[in-house]
């Protein structure tokens, strides 16, 4: 699957798809979500539904709670009672069945037939949908996992693509729901028309602003040392940097943020780095990881070191032609050149078993 070709499919299934809930954008948002995770800990080969369920979860929560200006949670659909997704927490096997069963076998539907751009559509499903459009999908019609939940076989090389294109795609999904969710609410009396409610629907989706106290205090945790070069901040510009570039992964995790000198900061940009800098990276998160939980709780942010391990893997694993891998050398920060197989070892398990 090129990337041409993913981008054109993607962009037909969602320009050209119905959607009356908002299941369709939150099935595609909670896939691009979880494509690193998938592919770090998978062969890319299927759709494991249950990595999809926790994505899920995650984009449901805050939908879940009452938007402010109306006083109650947003409708996520056109129908009197909203999905049953978005009404109440559920368990991750529960949503992992219920994406399977009514939006998996219809996204791939638009207005000319079906779209194999992601996965291998199941022709038992047809029938199913001719007969019903409303039904859900029986269990029976789908293979499952080692611990029992759906999987969804896929297009070759489907999720690498995703993957690649998620910073593109995902934000193009998050405008599209949020039109739709405008539209399926109303402003209250004499409201703004042009009320906002990108932070209340995506409260991560947008690069991260940090508090004085995180920087101080991820100061602190490296002592007062730029985290690349290991030289002393003082007196010198400090930067909270995303180990793994906000720019390819809207990561915002709090694992995920170091501080740099000025100099390591313009150097590194947003390249990948070395699997030194994984290395001491992973054990520095390891290492310091009570302190993390907590200034994540405190802060409203979010502490995942598997998903930012994840995306580092899954990025480094789909690189393609040579690549700026972003290292320091006798504590200089540098640039090395290469193809991802020539810098960074086939077996990276390593760095699963430091943070896992």
């Amino acid at each position: 699957m090129t990337l041409d070709a993913m981008l054109d499919g993607m962009a037909r299934i969602l320009n050209e798809g119905s959607s009356t809930t908002s299941y369709k954008w939150l099935l595609t948002w909670s896939i691009l979500d979880s494509a690193p995770l998938q592919l770090a800990r998978s062969d890319g080969q299927v759709l494991h539904l249950r990595y999809v369920a926790e994505s899920a979860n995650r984009a449901m929560t805050p939908q879940r709670l009452p938007y402010t200006p109306l006083g109650r949670p947003l409708k996520q659909g056109s129908l009197k009672d909203d999905p049953l997704l978005f009404r109440e927490e559920l368990s991750p096997s529960t949503v992992a069945w219920a994406l399977a069963q009514w939006p998996i076998p219809r996204l791939q539907h638009i207005s000319s037939g079906i779209l194999e751009v992601l996965w291998v559509q199941q022709r038992s499903w047809e029938p199913q949908l001719k007969k019903d459009r409303n039904s859900r999908i029986p269990r029976a019609l789908f293979a499952t996992d080692d611990s029992g939940l759906p999987i969804v076989p896929l297009i070759d090389g489907a999720l690498e693509s995703l993957l690649r294109l998620s910073p593109l795609v995902k934000p193009l999904v998050e405008i599209r729901w949020r039109n739709d969710v405008r539209t399926w609410n109303r402003p209250a009396e004499g409201a703004d028309e042009n009320w906002s409610i990108d932070q209340y629907l995506f409260p991560d989706s947008t690069r991260l602003t940090i508090p004085k106290n995180v920087h101080r205090s991820l100061g602190e945790i490296q002592q007062g040392c730029c985290f690349w070069c290991e030289k002393p901040l003082k007196g010198k510009a400090r930067h909270a940097d995303h180990v793994v570039p906000w720019s390819r992964s809207l990561n915002n995790n709090i694992e995920n943020l170091v501080i740099s000198d000025g100099y390591c900061n313009s150097i590194k940009s947003d390249r990948l780095i070395s699997p030194t800098l994984a290395r001491r990276w992973a054990s520095h998160v390891d290492r310091n990881r009570d302190t993390f939980k907590g200034l994540a709780r405190s802060n409203n942010l979010h502490f995942a070191p598997n998903e930012s391990l994840a995306w580092l893997i899954s990025l480094t694993r789909t690189a393609t032609g040579e690549v700026d891998y972003f290292d320091v050398s006798y504590g200089e920060p540098t640039v090395r050149r290469a193809r991802a197989s020539a810098v960074w070892p086939l077996d990276i398990s390593w760095l699963g078993t430091v943070i896992a």
